[in-house]
């Protein structure tokens, strides 16, 4: 079954051996095909998309949008499910995508999870606001980043990050797998903790409130190699559990207020992303929650970084009082001389240097 380009519905379409939706057709329905589903630059769909093969093409200056969950059925005696999404266009996805296989190349957008039950590859500029899980006790996978921000990253096998890589919740996990950094001159891979040149991107309070780019997020002088201004993981934050097989990236080992303000940022960008879900569709005016939808996968995530900028304050302040309570009680019980940051007001040692919370390195007044 074909959609021509100017089609739009509202009947699902489903019991199809293959179903297509040429450039331009739009369907506020479910499709199901046994055998493939392609979608088309510019196609808008809002609802559920289920097939062992589904390819979501992009290109030109109109989106496709995908308002729904992806879901590839694995059948046994079959190939692998193979979810792609490709092109030179722009793909906005408002859902949780499930496959055996997923291979995302170019602008994408994804606010949801992604089940990668076999492999996972994103090669972007892609966002996926939303955690990357590969690969099943039973059968390990394998998954590769580069130039992608996601929310957290989950493998069961080896995980591979290559550069532009970026994390919001700054954890990444491989059970029964490495970490692996790939060199972005020479294509080689090495342990993540034996690579000097390992870097991942944390999307933390400096990133958040950049002055500089329209969307932190998916940071362009990032991408091109044109800042250093962020939080990061090195290759000394890498650490295995070797009793659990399980190798982790992450920074919770440093003693910084700067991870407990992250934390609640992050868990505030979940709580966030789920009130984004089901916007309405008018087919007529071919608008998604009232925004041309040419213009809907930008404003959607300008949307969710003004929330997350309002909420960043009110956690920045509560770290910070709470700093300050706990050093206050452990100098006065210890019987510590301590000075304040002139800058934060946050208790530090009269012979430190820094402020713990701030990092100023002027002195302040005895407190």
């Amino acid at each position: 079954m074909v959609l021509l380009g100017g089609f739009a519905g509202t009947a699902p379409v489903v019991g199809v051996r293959k179903a297509e939706l040429s450039s331009g057709a739009a369907l506020l329905s479910e499709i199901q095909a046994f055998e493939e589903v392609v979608i088309n630059p510019g196609c808008i769909v809002r609802g559920g998309v289920s097939s062992p093969r589904v390819l979501i093409s992009t290109g030109g200056t109109t989106p496709t949008i995908i308002l729904g969950d992806l879901f590839g059925p694995s059948f046994q005696e079959r190939a692998a499910s193979v979810l792609k999404v490709h092109g030179d266009g722009e793909a906005l996805i408002q859902g949780t995508i499930v496959s055996d296989r997923v291979e995302i190349v170019g602008k994408v957008t994804v606010i949801g999870d992604i089940f990668a039950l076999q492999e996972l590859s994103i090669e972007g500029p892609a966002l996926v606001l939303g955690r990357a899980m590969v690969g099943s006790e039973k059968a390990p996978g394998h998954a590769s980043l580069s130039r992608a921000t996601i929310y957290q990253l989950f493998s069961v096998g080896d995980a591979v990050l290559g550069d532009g890589v970026t994390l919001i919740s700054p954890i990444a996990v491989a059970k029964s797998g490495r970490i692996l950094w790939r060199d972005l001159s020479t294509g080689e891979e090495r342990l993540f903790s034996e690579a000097e040149a390992a870097l991942v991107r944390v999307f933390s309070f400096p990133c958040l409130f950049c002055p500089k780019v329209r969307n932190p997020l998916l940071c362009e002088k990032f991408l091109d190699g044109e800042c250093d201004a962020f939080e990061s993981l090195r290759s000394y934050d890498y650490s295995l559990v070797r009793n659990l097989n399980v190798s982790v990236l992450s920074w919770m080992w440093r003693a910084s207020p700067a991870i407990v303000a992250q934390n609640l940022l992050a868990k505030r960008i979940l709580a966030v992303l789920r009130s984004l879900y089901n916007p309405p569709v008018d087919l007529g005016s071919r608008s998604i929650g009232g925004v041309p939808f040419t213009e809907y996968p930008s404003r959607v995530v300008q949307e969710a970084l003004a929330k997350f900028r309002e909420a960043a304050g009110e956690y920045s302040e509560v770290v910070r009082k709470t700093l300050i309570d706990l050093l206050e009680d452990f100098y006065r019980r210890t019987g510590k001389e301590y000075t304040r940051c002139p800058k934060c007001g946050v208790p530090k040692p009269v012979d430190a240097k820094v402020c713990i919370y701030c990092g100023e390195a002027s002195g302040g007044s005895t407190a």
